[in-house]
């Protein structure tokens, strides 16, 4: 089965031409509503939350303005995204005012609205990951503490380059100060630092920041020698993610995509 490419709902008092609408965006994808007035509009959007409204002006009961009225906030934004048509091409100067995704004038193609709904639906499904991706990454802040410079500059900028935000230690001191400064969301700890052990270092920074929790995802380098055991263990202190061997950064890359996914 197909997933949809938005729900659309159609406000029109002609009947035949709202459901000619209705059935042509159906036939490309979307999940369409209709409405013959903007009072019946309003009840519809009490079940239904539309990607986009396709507004007539000129309507019995309720024309399109004072439909656009009713659906604003109190700083006169639409609660939803609005696509405007009607019969008078001079009400387009008047709609610049408003906040709008497009205007038509009647009469129109039907294909010409098909494909002038698809780009406002791009648009707005381009925005809206745009925003989801900083949102994320506004929560992705990592610290990753290795004292292996050539391994340490090639982990952090597959990071940086995937999205996240990067800081980097060498040293025990230095991840002290990071951490004071400025708490990350998740440490990446070598476990074998030649100043500290990994999991020595991960319980200092738990105490220097003990009223802010910081996630810890541990790592060894392929070809470490470590007791399974005693690697198992270290995964059940407070507040460690994880405990892993990685081959390549991508395997460490795929990790924290993870922990930052539960």
């Amino acid at each position: 089965m197909t997933d949809s490419k938005g729900t659309i709902l159609i406000i029109d008092d002609e009947i035949d031409l709202t459901n000619l609408m209705a059935l042509h965006l159906k036939s490309k994808g979307y999940n369409t509503y209709t409405a013959y007035t903007g009072v019946s509009g309003l009840e519809v959007l009490k079940n239904i939350a539309p990607d986009l409204i396709i507004l007539d002006l000129n309507m019995p009961e309720m024309g399109g303005i004072e439909f656009y009225n009713q659906i604003c906030d109190n700083h006169g934004k639409p609660k939803y995204p609005v696509f405007v048509f009607t019969g008078r091409g001079d009400m387009e100067q008047v709609f610049q005012d408003f906040e709008t995704d497009g205007f038509l004038t009647k009469p129109f193609d039907i294909k010409d609205l098909s494909e002038k709904i698809d780009n406002v639906m791009r648009q707005k499904k381009a925005a809206a990951e745009k925003i989801k991706t900083q949102n994320e990454n506004m929560d992705r802040n990592l610290l990753i503490i290795d004292d292996g410079e050539s391994e340490l500059e090639k982990i952090s900028q597959l990071f940086i380059d995937n999205g996240y935000k990067v800081r980097c230690a060498t040293t025990e001191d230095e991840a002290v100060k990071a951490v004071q400064i400025s708490p990350p969301n998740l440490t990446l700890i070598k476990l074998n630092l030649r100043d500290i052990p990994g999991d020595q270092l991960h319980m200092r920074l738990q105490h220097v920041t003990k009223n802010v929790r910081i996630s810890t995802l541990i790592y060894v380098p392929n070809g470490i020698n470590y007791n399974q055991n005693m690697l198992q263990a270290l995964s059940y202190k407070s507040n460690v993610e994880a405990v892993m061997e990685y081959f390549s950064p991508k395997e460490l890359l795929n990790k924290v995509n993870a922990i930052f996914k539960r």
